[in-house]
């Protein structure tokens, strides 16, 4: 609802997205809190024990809206455009879940080395940034229980997903969502940009297996050179004798 064309909508989800990025922040601290031999100052305390206040304030901003929706029931017509087929919503669908796995494959292919595709260090930065939100979403949703007392994760991710199927122009960690939605798509699908990422990979297999193979011969020879010696001794030895 943050692109929405009604202004009371579009605020509140502003304001709920700004809240669910400040839970992500105190999720993290609570994961560096777990650390052994992390000490935290009264700051940091202050900043975990602020949770439970803005989990509070997103309900309020949700239950805000919802009675918006409820007494304004044709707000979403008022400016709608064409109505979309079946096989359209099926098709954008299929897109958005598609966008999910390229955006994963790309992140540990980038991860794994930043060589292999050509994002600048602003776009890897954006697309790590989204994929973090999905991670987020994972980690919480791995324990059932808290997960269904706290769904603030779960929330994040729609958001960050929804933000990037449907090419908003809404800024992620410095790029907008749109631009990045292009990039992944570009680099995941155009066959001139995956047949150059697919032939970095080649290149940097053929290479691990020569070093590999180079590595072995050294071995080798240097047993054989080993071998010798001990042979020159035993020989030695024995003509003494």
């Amino acid at each position: 609802m943050a692109n929405s064309d009604d202004l009371f909508l579009s605020t509140k989800a502003k304001q709920i997205r700004n809240k669910q990025k400040k839970l992500e922040e105190i999720a993290a601290a609570e994961k560096k809190l777990k650390e052994k031999d992390f000490k935290p100052d009264q700051d940091f305390m202050n900043k975990i024990e602020r949770k439970p206040a803005i989990q509070a304030e997103i309900q309020d901003l949700q239950g805000q809206i919802d009675l918006y929706i409820k007494s304004n029931p044709d707000w979403a017509t008022k400016n709608a455009g064409p109505q979309l087929g079946e096989k359209e919503v099926h098709d954008r669908i299929v897109d958005a879940l598609r966008l999910i796995g390229q955006m994963r494959t790309l992140h540990h292919l980038i991860n794994h080395d930043h060589s292999l595709v050509e994002f600048n260090e602003t776009q890897r930065a954006a697309l790590s940034g989204v994929h973090q939100a999905f991670d987020n979403m994972l980690n919480a949703t791995s324990d059932a229980h808290g997960a269904f007392q706290d769904q603030s994760h779960i929330g994040a991710f729609a958001h960050f997903f929804a933000s990037l199927a449907n090419g908003s122009e809404n800024v992620s960690s410095g790029i907008p969502f749109n631009e990045l939605r292009v990039l992944i798509q570009k680099h995941a699908s155009d066959p001139d940009h995956v047949a150059k990422t697919n032939q970095r990979i080649a290149n940097k297999l053929l290479a691990a297996q020569k070093a590999k193979q180079e590595e072995d011969e050294k071995q080798a020879n240097a047993e054989a050179e080993k071998l010798k010696a001990e042979g020159l001794i035993k020989q030695a030895q024995a003509e003494a004798n």
